[in-house]
């Protein structure tokens, strides 16, 4: 809690709005952690580390390695396979977690952003 205080100060004192999803996640952490009957929603926090860190920082270095490669054209291929692992990976958590509430449907849409992110990024011909 107190680092989440620490990225709220930073957030409203600097305008760094990026802190704002950090501190939420924080807060949901502490409050599963001391709640017993939040014992097995824990895993949706590294879930959505690992679906913000695959769609921010795994998917683009592939698309950069193969655009450095000259095989720009081999990742409208590969990103359907994995988006279809990356969705499949949230389908799970969420048969597991067993329970879906507002902030759980935050990975569906974020990974709707993404696939249209993904999309829009190409000019219609190449399409």
């Amino acid at each position: 809690m107190l680092i989440a205080l620490g990225i709220v100060i930073g957030n409203y004192f600097l305008n760094l709005s990026l802190f704002t999803y950090p501190s939420i996640i924080i807060c949901y952490y502490a409050v599963m952690v001391f709640n017993e009957n939040y014992k097995q929603k824990q895993l949706f926090v590294l879930v959505l580390i690992f679906t913000i860190v695959f769609g921010f920082i795994i998917m683009p270095a592939i698309a950069m390695s193969l655009s450095n490669q000259g095989k720009s054209s081999i990742y409208p291929y590969i990103f359907p396979v994995l988006m279809l692992f990356l969705r499949t990976v949230v389908s799970c958590s969420y048969w597991f977690i067993d329970h879906t509430t507002i902030i759980f449907l935050q990975l569906p849409l974020f990974l709707t952003g993404l696939e249209y992110g993904a999309i829009l990024s190409y000019d219609l011909q190449s399409i």
